[in-house]
């Protein structure tokens, strides 16, 4: 399969309703049916994002269509994390980015496939290479060095630091998802969730 028929095949599901859609990606998870190699995922899981997004806004009260777009969307993500593992937290932080949003809009709803704000706690908990007390420290330990205004210091730190700067780096960009439904009142603010929202102006 080329380049041609892979973007024919994203053309026709663009064109679809969702139930056909749903059907196709089942049977491609369910290794039923195969796709071109150089099939556009991605692009197809961000205009699911789209339909879901847009439709949530919407009056419609079940929100079903809204889901049913979220959920293809984010199994898309999910599929993507399991066989690119390289760019695995990347596709991950997207289908939890898009659960915040529907959870936001929609509401939390304990035991949902996608509207329990639980999962997306335990996606950010258990990412997490040290406590919040660690991370306190070499958060501060990043600002000090900053605020002395010494560029060959912040360069000799930033090098011997290189893997502790990522690592805070990665969690600011999960915490930022954390954050956005704690402002939103999505999160029952527990003291551990309350220290890492207050780490977030000290992060890389």
């Amino acid at each position: 399969m080329n380049k041609i028929e892979a973007a024919n095949l994203l053309k026709t599901l663009l064109q679809q309703d969702i139930e056909q859609v749903q059907s196709w990606l089942k049977s491609v998870l369910l290794e039923q049916e195969q796709v071109p190699e150089n099939f556009n995922w991605l692009g197809l899981a961000e205009i699911c994002t789209f339909n879901a997004q847009e439709l949530v806004c919407t009056s419609n009260k079940d929100h079903l269509c809204s889901l049913a777009w979220a959920e293809i969307s984010i199994s898309i993500y999910d599929y993507l994390a399991r066989k690119n593992h390289k760019f695995s937290d990347r596709y991950l932080s997207s289908s939890m980015s898009l659960r915040a949003y529907m959870i936001i809009k929609i509401g939390n709803i304990s035991g949902h496939t996608i509207l329990d704000v639980k999962q997306v706690l335990n996606w950010f908990f258990s990412k997490l290479k040290f406590s919040y007390e660690e991370a306190l420290i070499k958060a501060t330990a990043w600002r000090d060095v900053l605020s002395k205004n010494n560029p060959d210091d912040s360069q000799n730190y930033f090098d011997a630091n290189l893997e502790n700067i990522r690592d805070l780096k990665d969690v600011k960009h999960r915490l930022r998802i954390i954050k956005i439904l704690y402002e939103n009142r999505k999160i029952i603010p527990t003291k551990e969730i309350s220290n890492w929202i207050s780490l977030w102006e000290k992060l890389p």
